[in-house]
């Protein structure tokens, strides 16, 4: 099974306004039968930009979401994981 985690999210906040005007998301995905992890981010402009005092909880976790969802994070984390366990690993014999 697949876990997945918002890690980082960021206010990015303009000095002259100190309103939010981005938002940096980073997600990760682990597979808990192998521990194996991946990890994604990026930087999301802000359309309501307003001060951080007057973002909610719900309002952050939507934009997140969001932007999983519309970068296709959930399969993008997957498929990485999936090919970080066919690595071969250092110091396995392999035969061809």
């Amino acid at each position: 099974m697949i876990e997945y985690k918002f890690v980082r999210v960021e206010p990015l906040i303009d000095r002259a306004t100190n309103n939010v005007v981005k938002w940096v998301i980073g997600m990760t995905a682990k597979d808990t039968d192998t521990d194996v992890i991946a990890y994604i981010d990026t930087v999301k402009d802000v359309t309501d930009q307003k001060p951080l005092s007057q973002w909610t909880t719900d309002e952050i976790r939507n934009f997140c979401l969001q932007v999983a969802l519309d970068n296709n994070w959930y399969d993008v984390l997957a498929n990485q994981i999936n090919n970080l366990k066919n690595q071969p690993v250092l110091g396995q014999n392999v035969q061809i």
